[in-house]
């Protein structure tokens, strides 16, 4: 009872560090998938796709927004995006950029980036970058989203991408693996690749195989055919 009691204050510890103090790094890996399934699957995003990425910032593990997150925010919640206004303001380029949802409510943001000391193709690719971070931004503030963005983080003072694996490719044990989840579900394997966008399962990386495999597992599992009831019984 000692044992099971502790177990749980430890579990509530941390989940407080996740809620709370937004610290993923406690999780175990596993638990760190799952965590991630349902934070897309909350705002309606498809996790497959990698929506998301991690970053140590101040020492806490967290999420930040790829491109395909704020692609498919526009499109789920049907956002429109104009640039209202581009103007270098003490040696940086600012663009804004404005929103709008399927309710008709508007929302701003800036994009602003450090020009003065750049010249040709260094300082069209800067200004770019500015358009590409207002609108990102705005997306993500219109949607309700307190994420930061990718094209925000790389400028932080202080934050550390974790080390992808050299070897990124999915192993046979995952590929198995995800075909035995599919056999046990209402999934067809054409229904995956369709989800993760690619044509082959050995187009995973080893990164999503358990997101897909958890993906799987979340839907409805597959019913027992007469025979295997017969069999049980």
């Amino acid at each position: 009872m000692t044992t099971a009691l502790a177990t749980k204050q430890q579990g509530m510890a941390v989940l407080e560090q996740v809620v709370i103090h937004g610290d993923l790094s406690k999780l175990s890996p596993e638990d760190r998938v799952m965590y991630y399934k349902q934070v897309c699957e909350s705002v309606g995003l498809n996790p497959l796709t990698k929506p998301f990425e991690y970053i140590n910032l101040n020492g806490k593990l967290r999420l930040y927004a790829l491109r395909d997150a704020t692609d498919q925010l526009r499109k789920l919640h049907n956002v429109s995006i104009s640039i209202s206004a581009r103007e270098v303001v003490e040696d940086c380029y600012v663009v804004t950029a404005q929103a709008t949802d399927k309710t008709g409510r508007k929302d701003e943001s800036i994009g602003a980036v450090p020009i003065a000391s750049l010249k040709g193709e260094f300082r069209s690719n800067a200004m770019m970058k500015a358009e590409t971070k207002a609108k990102r931004r705005v997306t993500l503030s219109i949607c309700g989203m307190g994420w930061l963005d990718e094209s925000e983080v790389e400028s932080i003072p202080g934050a550390k991408f974790p080390e992808q694996p050299v070897d990124a490719v999915v192993t046979p044990e995952q590929i198995e693996a995800i075909h035995t989840a599919l056999s046990e579900s209402n999934v067809e394997l054409t229904e995956l690749l369709a989800k993760a966008e690619i044509g082959d399962v050995r187009e995973l990386s080893a990164v999503d195989a358990p997101k897909a495999i958890a993906w799987i597992r979340a839907q409805k599992p597959k019913k027992p055919t007469r025979q295997e009831l017969a069999g049980q019984g």
